[in-house]
């Protein structure tokens, strides 16, 4: 009968402490759910930005590989016709400025 007290006692003191620790960690937690909240929002704001960041990336890509593409033709235009004299001038001028720089 008194071990049955006793066990009892036991079982009634856990609850007790176990309710006054979960009471410590919930206040706790009350305490810096705030700055979770606020935290989660910023990676939220972060992770839509660094979105928008990665699509200007792949426009200016786009952009530059389409640049350098009509440089090449350009160049390439300015180099074959051979019976276009304005061409030629043009062909002329452009070698005479690769040189001028090349000669700085």
């Amino acid at each position: 009968m008194i071990w049955t007290i006793l066990a009892f006692l036991c079982v009634l003191a856990t609850k007790f402490l176990t309710s006054v620790r979960l009471r410590g960690l919930k206040a706790k937690y009350e305490d810096i759910q705030p700055a979770i909240d606020d935290l989660r929002l910023k990676v939220v704001d972060s992770e839509e930005q660094m979105e928008v960041l990665k699509l200007k990336v792949e426009e200016k890509e786009q952009l530059l590989t389409n640049l350098g593409d009509v440089v090449r033709i350009y160049e390439e235009a300015l180099r074959q016709p051979e019976t276009d004299f304005v061409a030629e001038e043009r062909v002329q001028m452009m070698e005479a400025e690769t040189g001028k720089s090349a000669g700085v």
